[in-house]
């Protein structure tokens, strides 16, 4: 089985934290939406995680935005 995330470590994603929390689902349905473990989603909302691009693509589905939305270069704030 491939491997679905990489840990790194590149700062918080809000563009991702803003498009659930607006979305207004609990975490864990986005993430089932997405077949994700919330423990995936939550990863990927702290920047522990860079998604895969098919994960990305699921989340952008589950959430019906954009991919470059949610993942592009602007999404990430490094936190000091």
């Amino acid at each position: 089985m491939p491997r679905m995330t990489t840990t790194v470590r590149q700062g918080r994603n809000l563009n991702l934290l803003i498009a659930v929390v607006r979305d207004g689902r609990p975490r864990w349905q986005i993430a089932d939406s997405a077949r994700v473990s919330a423990t995936t989603l939550s990863g990927c909302i702290t920047g522990r995680v860079m998604p895969s691009e098919s994960v990305q693509s699921r989340l952008a589905a589950a959430l019906g935005l954009p991919v470059a939305d949610l993942f592009g270069p602007d999404a990430y704030v490094v936190e000091s």
